[in-house]
């Protein structure tokens, strides 16, 4: 709770700092609230990979093949690191870049995900074809 206390405080530090300088320099608000997201995505990202451990692990106890598991894992963290990107580029004025830099993360979800897919397929064939 207290790691949430402290991400929040950063936020809203960085918020008003970089509100407030936006007329003066932009230039500067704009570098005010950048950094600002990355310690907060920073601060995020060092527990995630213990959960993303444990969850390991998990995983692997129940049997299920861990490949599946990170496509997951990994289209979760493309589709996370796209949205944050897309919302620094609106917060910099670059609306039509953010919108490529989130298609950008789709499609790379679709492409990481795509073995998934195929393999689903191909199971859903072998029942088909064995009725």
């Amino acid at each position: 709770m207290s790691e949430l206390v402290k991400i929040t405080a950063t936020g809203l530090i960085g918020g008003l700092l970089a509100l407030t300088l936006r007329q003066q320099k932009p230039e500067i608000a704009l570098l005010i609230s950048l950094v600002t997201s990355v310690i907060i995505a920073g601060s995020v990202m060092s527990g995630v990979g213990e959960l993303a451990n444990e969850l390991e692990m998990i995983v692997s106890e129940c049997g299920m093949d861990i490949k599946y598991f990170s496509v997951c894992i990994k289209a979760v963290g493309l589709a996370y690191i796209s949205q944050f990107a897309a919302e620094i580029l609106r917060d910099g004025g670059e609306a039509a870049v953010a919108s490529k830099v989130e298609a950008a993360g789709k499609v790379s979800i679709l492409i990481l995900s795509m073995p998934v897919i195929i393999s689903f397929l191909r199971l859903c064939l072998k029942v088909v074809n064995g009725l």
